[in-house]
C-alpha cells in the first residue's frame, strides 16, 4: 500500500524534469534520465516503483564506486533548491539511472552496455575487451512496467516512420512502400522501402544499442531473403531510422557493417551518408 504522504514529486530544474524523493526519511533527487525511468515505473505500478527507488538508493554507494562522479555527474539541480517546501528540504542525496538499473536486476556489465558507460573505476575503454564467461548467469528480474515500455517504444517507432515518410514525400517527392518477405507460414514486413532509391530502412523508437542491434539483425534477415529474389538486380542499401543521433560508437559499428544511420533533427532528418537517404 502506498503511504498517504507522496514519496515523489516531479519538478523542473531549468529545462530538465527531475524527481524529488522522500523515502524512509531520505531526501533525494533523480536527474533527467533517471526521472524518465521512474515515470514509466510509476505509471505502471507505483508500489513496484517505490520498491525500485528504495533499492536504487541502497545501491547508490556501489554505483558511485563503480562509476565515480566525474564520469557521470550529479543529477541536474541537485542541492540548488530553496528551503523548505514539501519534499524540497534538507541535504539531498542523489539517485542516478545506473543505480536504478542495478536495482532492477541488471549486472554492472549489462548497465555499461545499455548506457554505453566506461568500465568501472571511471576509466575509458580504448581497446575492445572480449571475455569468455561461464554459461551460468543471474536471471534478470523483470518489472511489471516492461510490457508498457515495449508498447511505448512501438508507438514512438510508428510515429517516427510516419514522420519520415511524410518528410520524403513533402521535401523530396519520394514515395515509400514496404516489402513483404515470405516466410514458412507467414510474411515478414520491413518498415520502409524507397523503391526509386533501392533503400531498405528499419526504424527503432530509441537510439539505444540494444535497439540498434535488433535493427541490424532485422536488416540482415531481410537481406538474406532478398538475395534469392530475381526482382532485385542489386541488394537494397540498408539504413536504420532513429529518433536522435546515435553515439559515435554506434555510428562506427554501422559504418563497419555498411549500414547507414538516419535521425531526426530540428529541421527534419539527416543521415551519415551525405544526404543520400534524406
Amino acid at each position: 500500500m502506498i503511504a498517504a504522504v507522496p514519496w515523489y514529486e516531479f519538478a523542473m530544474s531549468g529545462n530538465t524534469e527531475v524527481t524529488l524523493l522522500s523515502i524512509d526519511g531520505v531526501i533525494a533527487r533523480a536527474g533527467g534520465k533517471a526521472t524518465k525511468f521512474l515515470r514509466r515505473a510509476i505509471a505502471s505500478d507505483e508500489t513496484a516503483a517505490l520498491a525500485l527507488a528504495r533499492e536504487g538508493l541502497r545501491r547508490m554507494p556501489e554505483a558511485r564506486r563503480h562509476w565515480p562522479r566525474p564520469e557521470r555527474g550529479q543529477p541536474k539541480g541537485l542541492r540548488t533548491w530553496g528551503q523548505p517546501k514539501g519534499l524540497r528540504s534538507g541535504q539531498e542525496e542523489e539517485l542516478i539511472l545506473p543505480a536504478l538499473l542495478l536495482a532492477s536486476g541488471k549486472t554492472f556489465a549489462e548497465v555499461e552496455l545499455e548506457l554505453e558507460l566506461p568500465r568501472g573505476g571511471g576509466s575509458t575503454v580504448t581497446t575492445p575487451r572480449v571475455e569468455v564467461v561461464p554459461t551460468e548467469r543471474l536471471v534478470t528480474r523483470t518489472f511489471v512496467f516492461a510490457a508498457q515500455e515495449e508498447r511505448e517504444a512501438h508507438r514512438r517507432e510508428g510515429e517516427l516512420v510516419g514522420e519520415f515518410i511524410a518528410y520524403l514525400d513533402e521535401e523530396r517527392g519520394l514515395a515509400c512502400a514496404r516489402l513483404a518477405l515470405p516466410l514458412e507460414r507467414s510474411k515478414l514486413y520491413n518498415d520502409i522501402f524507397v523503391e526509386s532509391r533501392n533503400q531498405l530502412i528499419e526504424a527503432k523508437g530509441s537510439a539505444r544499442r540494444q535497439d540498434v542491434r535488433m535493427a541490424i539483425g532485422q536488416l540482415a534477415d531481410y537481406g538474406f531473403q532478398i538475395k534469392s529474389d530475381e526482382r532485385f538486380e542489386a541488394a537494397p542499401r540498408p539504413a536504420i531510422l532513429l529518433p536522435e543521433k546515435p553515439t559515435q560508437a554506434i555510428l562506427d559499428l554501422l559504418d563497419d557493417l555498411e549500414i547507414a544511420a538516419i535521425w531526426r533533427t530540428e529541421e527534419g532528418f539527416t543521415d551519415n551518408r551525405r544526404g543520400t537517404f534524406t
